[in-house]
C-alpha cells in the first residue's frame, strides 16, 4: 500500500499528461478552461508534495516553457536543467521530439496565456 504522498505524486504525474492533452484539444491550440483547471490542480499537488521533477514531465511541456510557466504562476520555483542539460536534451530530442527553440515557438501562445494576470491568479488558487 502506498501512502497518500505517493498517490498525490502519481496523480500529479498524470495531470501533466492531462494538461498536454487539454492544450492540444484547445480550440485555439494554446489554452482553455480545462487546461487552466488542470494547471491549478498541478500547483495544488505541488504544494503538498513538491513539484514533479522536470525529467518526469513530457519533453514538449518542459522545452516549450509550459512546465516553468505553470509552476511559476503558482508561486513555485521550478528546478530546470542547466545549460549543459538543455543542450544534451536538445541533441537527443532533435530528431523525434523537437528542439527547445522549436517547442518554445510552438508553445509561446500557451505560455503567454498562462502569464496573464487572470490565469496566474486562477492557477495560484484565486477566484476567477
Amino acid at each position: 500500500m502506498t501512502d497518500i504522498a505517493d498517490w498525490v505524486r502519481e496523480e500529479q504525474d498524470l495531470l501533466w499528461s492531462d494538461l498536454n492533452e487539454a492544450i492540444n484539444r484547445a480550440i485555439d491550440g494554446t489554452w482553455s478552461q480545462q487546461a487552466a483547471g488542470i494547471a491549478r490542480r498541478i500547483v495544488e499537488a505541488a504544494r503538498l508534495v513538491g513539484p514533479t521533477e522536470y525529467g518526469e514531465v513530457g519533453w514538449s511541456l518542459l522545452a516549450g516553457g509550459v512546465y516553468e510557466a505553470v509552476l511559476t504562476a503558482g508561486g513555485i520555483t521550478p528546478v530546470l536543467p542547466d545549460g549543459q542539460g538543455w543542450r544534451r536534451f536538445d541533441a537527443v530530442m532533435a530528431g523525434s521530439g523537437g528542439t527547445r527553440a522549436a517547442l518554445s515557438r510552438r508553445y509561446a501562445g500557451t505560455v503567454a496565456a498562462i502569464n496573464t494576470p487572470r490565469e496566474q491568479n486562477w492557477i495560484n488558487g484565486g477566484d476567477e
